[in-house]
């Protein structure tokens, strides 16, 4: 368990000469508020500027000699008072307690192991830097935590770039300190120097024995595992070409190529009938109309008699010359256009007959069993997707026979009496384990990461829901990383500002949550802003509740540093943090 416990700053950033302290060893929920008296401490912009960034970029300059943001660490001193910046912080590490003291201006290093110098008050090694390169190593050796996995699971804030707009090589190395597979090159380290030991130390012809039988007998361990696993793949490749043979059979048992051809013949029939449909109907249209014509060709002939007679043809009485003769012209003129129409719907009628009898008269097809043409397409590509996964299957090669052949043929020796011999191949021996801990391809490093991915996909998983993220995001056995939306694949780009800061948060607890599963619990969790960056009040609403679940269930100190007020009344605890006549100083409110 590493917990942190107290921190105690002077002259760092806008902390004055006056020594403020915070205790961490609290296992409550805080929310980190800031107040600028110099600005008058209400209005909102009043809220930047005040230090609450100070808390964790003092935890990270404790521990690791520099802050979260990229500051020159001369500018760390307070710059009024220009000198004695000093920040001290209290930890635990499984059980072991533990002091750091950094100071600049005069710049020293002090560490506490139980209460005992370690550094022993020598000269820094880097007295400009005021760092000693050998203490900071086992500072960090100590905590089993680099500066880069702490910015990503303890000090989460908006000035270190979010992992997945990092650069691959950046993000491939938080990736392998957080699966252990860094872990491999230490222990690779190790071996090269026990190599070395070895080469000198074993002389005598016992123990080389003893350690050539040893190696034989984990080298047939995993020869056994292996034909175990060899065994139980065999029976599972054949039940799966059974199963795909099965399927293959299933469909083969229905034509689909006679029910294409009932799809084509539907598709005949069904222009035929609406073809026939739309001439029918025109041909009805014009008929109608050539009727009325035809009546009016009736009515305009009986007029003209009438007019013949010099009598009006609508109250039969004498006609005046000059308007006898304009009645004449106007019945004659629409009589002609009257014919003109009949004949026109005449012909027309001829012409529809005509191409009625053109369309062919086709029988009904019987019924297809699937509704569409797609379906029936869908099922032939489901049989030959069926029977390349078959032929896949069946040429597919066993994938232990090798390691176990490998493992058989030049990992077991033979115990030889000859010194020379025996050094020899125990030195062998070594350079291949040396190879599987450092080859990329080695199934050790596969294994690895195949049982950390499952779990840190599980957790993103889980914390993405409960953040309200709709997208699925997954970790490949490459170390890439999948984001995809309702099966279409996207960018961290793609992202908004608020389904970043949701993917971001979700990332760095499953960061935690894998890292704490390997090595060692972590008792405190601070967040600078993040949840500032975009959330709406649902997606703020998900993160507390979230971190207050973290605070409850797993016990953690959990510290919020944000500008919303809304939430004070989700904590249990407030620090203030007030910058008064340029100075800051903290001020917990329980």
């Amino acid at each position: 368990m590493i917990k942190i416990k107290n921190l105690t700053v002077r002259n760092f950033l806008s902390v004055g000469n006056a020594m403020q302290a915070l205790n961490f060893n609290r296992t409550e929920l805080v929310l980190v508020l800031g107040e600028n008296l110099d600005l008058g401490g209400h209005d909102s912009g009043s809220r930047n500027g005040v230090g609450k960034s100070t808390i964790i970029q003092s935890i990270s300059y404790a521990l690791y000699g520099e802050p979260i943001s990229d500051i020159r660490k001369e500018h760390l001193i307070n710059k009024s008072n220009g000198k004695n910046m000093v920040v001290t912080l209290d930890f635990e590490v499984r059980g072991v307690n533990y002091r750091i003291s950094r100071g600049r201006k005069p710049n020293f290093l002090e560490f506490y192991v139980d209460g005992v110098r370690k550094d022993q008050g020598t000269t820094e090694v880097d007295s400009a830097q005021g760092d000693s390169r050998e203490t900071q190593e086992e500072i960090e050796q100590i905590l089993g935590l680099s500066h880069d996995m702490f910015c990503q699971i303890v000090a989460i804030n908006t000035y270190t770039v979010p992992f997945l707009f990092q650069k691959i090589a950046e993000q491939r190395t938080v990736i392998e300190q957080l699966l252990g597979i860094t872990l491999l090159s230490e222990k690779a380290e190790k071996l090269k120097e026990s190599a070395k030991i070895s080469k000198d130390a074993l002389t005598q012809e016992e123990q080389h024995i003893r350690a050539i039988e040893a190696a034989n007998k984990r080298i047939q361990t995993q020869i056994d595992n292996l034909i175990n696993k060899q065994a139980d793949w065999a029976v599972q490749h054949r039940e799966e070409i059974a199963g795909l043979q099965e399927k293959i059979l299933r469909l083969n048992e229905f034509d689909i190529d006679q029910e294409l051809l009932l799809h084509t013949e539907w598709q005949q029939y069904n222009s035929a009938q609406a073809q026939l449909t739309s001439l029918t109907n025109n041909y009805n249209q014009s008929a109608s109309q050539l009727d009325k014509e035809k009546t009016l060709l009736d009515t305009l002939q009986a007029n003209l008699s009438s007019l013949e007679q010099q009598c009006c043809h609508t109250c039969s009485q004498p006609l005046q010359t000059e308007k006898h003769q304009e009645l004449m012209e106007d019945n004659q003129h629409r009589l002609e256009k009257v014919c003109e129409e009949i004949i026109f719907l005449e012909q027309k009628l001829i012409e529809i007959a005509e191409t009625m009898q053109t369309v062919p008269k086709l029988k009904k097809p019987r019924a297809c069993k699937y509704s569409t043409v797609s379906e029936a397409h869908d099922h032939r590509n489901k049989l030959m997707l069926l029977q390349q996964k078959l032929e896949h299957k069946t040429t597919e090669t066993d994938p232990y026979q090798q390691q176990i052949d490998s493992l058989k043929t030049a990992a077991l020796e033979t115990v030889d009496l000859t010194m020379v011999n025996e050094l020899s191949r125990f030195v062998e021996h070594q350079e291949y384990l040396l190879k599987l801990l450092t080859n990329k391809d080695s199934f050790i490093r596969k294994k690895i990461i195949d049982q950390n991915l499952s779990y840190l996909n599980t957790r993103l998983s889980y914390y993405l829901n409960i953040l309200g993220l709709p997208h699925e995001v997954t970790f490949q056995n490459d170390l890439s990383v999948s984001i995809s939306e309702l099966g279409r694949e996207l960018s961290p780009g793609n992202l908004s500002r608020g389904e970043m800061t949701r993917l971001s948060l979700g990332l760095s607890f499953a960061f935690r949550d894998v890292w704490e599963g390997l090595y060692d619990k972590i008792n405190i969790l601070m967040i600078d802003e993040s949840i500032d960056n975009g959330l709406d009040s649902s997606g703020i609403q998900n993160a507390t509740k979230l971190l207050r679940d973290m605070n409850r269930e797993q016990h953690r100190d959990v510290w919020l540093i944000s500008h919303k007020d809304e939430l004070i009344s989700k904590f249990t605890t407030i620090c203030k943090v007030i910058k008064e006549n340029g100075f800051t100083s903290f001020e917990i409110i329980e």
